[in-house]
Formats: structure tokens, C-alpha cells, sequence
């Protein structure tokens, strides 16, 4: 029943993989270029904070984390796209099995059809809530440039 899933995470694996072995050459340019901008910088200059971006220095100017938030939303569509899978395959693929002797070929598209829809249908809803939680970020951020903006000009 779940047999795509197989290739799914697989292929999540592949390129969640190919993905972080990027990121690490990236920031470790970065992080040399940092390193090479310290030695430019004269040592009274370094007290107190850098405000290096990864070491979990927040400032007014970074953008804080709406990971729960994304995740939440995520999780949120997956569950309404296996509801949604469920209730479409429950309502419109029972019915075509039992004409199994009038249909066969229709029988085997549709029987055939039931991994792909539950694959779809995950795949969409979850899109759909990263679309949502991004929209929903950026009104948050809106909103606060606009209050950061209404206290700097007081």
C-alpha cells in the first residue's frame, strides 16, 4: 500500500545529502573569509559581541526562526493530504473493483493508480502548508519592519 515511499526517501536521502555536503564547503569559504576579515580588524575593535550569524546571536536585524512553525504547517498538510487520499480511494476506486469482469483494463488503471494518489496527495497538501507558512512569515516580518519603523521615526 505505502510502496512508494520507498522511493521517496530514497531520493529525499540523495538529495538532502548532496545538499548538506554544499552547505559544507559553502560555509566553510565563509567561514575562512571571516576569518581572514578578523585579521583586517584591530584587536580593540573585537570586545564584546560579533554578531556571527550561527552561533545563536539574535539581533534586531536577523530574522527569527519560524522552523515550528513550518514544521507545523507541514505536518498539518500531510495529515489533511492522507485524509483527503483516504476519503477520495474509499469513495471512488471501491466501486470500480467490483467491475472487475465488464473492465478489466480499467480495473488495472485504477487499482494501479491508488499508491500514486496517496503519493499526490501528500506531496500537494504538504506544498500547500510551506506555501501557507511562508506567506504567513511574511506578513509577520511586514508587520514588524513596519512597528520597527513606527518606533524609529517616534
Amino acid at each position: 500500500m505505502f510502496d512508494f515511499l520507498e522511493s521517496l526517501g530514497v531520493t529525499t536521502v540523495i538529495c538532502l545529502t548532496i545538499y548538506k555536503l554544499f552547505e559544507l564547503f559553502a560555509r566553510k569559504r565563509e567561514r575562512t573569509l571571516f576569518i581572514e576579515k578578523l585579521t583586517e580588524i584591530p584587536i580593540e575593535k573585537l570586545q564584546g559581541n560579533l554578531g556571527l550569524p550561527y552561533c545563536g546571536n539574535r539581533t534586531k536585524t536577523n530574522s527569527p526562526s519560524f522552523l515550528s512553525l513550518r514544521v507545523g504547517l507541514l505536518i498539518l498538510g500531510v495529515g489533511f493530504g492522507l485524509l483527503f487520499a483516504y476519503f477520495l480511494i474509499s469513495t471512488f476506486l471501491v466501486d470500480t473493483v467490483y467491475h472487475v469482469d465488464a473492465h478489466r483494463t480499467l480495473k488495472r488503471i485504477i487499482v494501479g493508480s491508488e499508491e500514486y494518489v496517496w503519493g499526490a496527495s501528500v506531496l500537494f497538501f504538504g506544498g500547500i502548508a510551506l506555501l501557507a507558512s511562508f506567506i504567513i512569515e511574511q506578513r509577520l516580518l511586514r508587520k514588524r519592519k513596519e512597528e520597527d519603523n513606527s518606533v524609529e521615526q517616534e
